[in-house]
């Protein structure tokens, strides 16, 4: 919980500080130079960390999705081996 809400406070910082940006090089003044590159900078942290985030979180559903996916063939497996014997030679095959 705490990483998707850093994920999505990331996600609103960015177009600020891309805001603040346009701003200073709109207006641009010789003297803010180091201001506008520290910005920079903090855009392009802001768009590394926020790939790493991504990158974790993809793994932890593609995890998910594998055991999900893992857990519903044993389950159909353990149903079709509990049935009985007369259950099976009464059910056609694909039915």
């Amino acid at each position: 919980m705490a990483v998707t809400f850093l994920a999505s406070l990331l996600e609103l910082i960015r177009p600020y500080i891309l805001k603040i940006v346009i701003d200073g090089l709109t207006a641009f003044d010789i003297a803010n130079i180091w201001f506008l590159t520290q910005l920079v900078i903090l855009y392009w942290a802001n768009e590394q960390i926020r790939s790493v985030i991504r990158y974790f979180n993809d793994r932890k559903i593609l995890r998910l999705l594998v055991e999900v996916e893992y857990q519903l063939g044993v389950q159909a497996q353990e149903k079709l081996v509990s049935l009985s014997l007369g259950y099976h030679e009464r059910e056609n095959t694909g039915s």
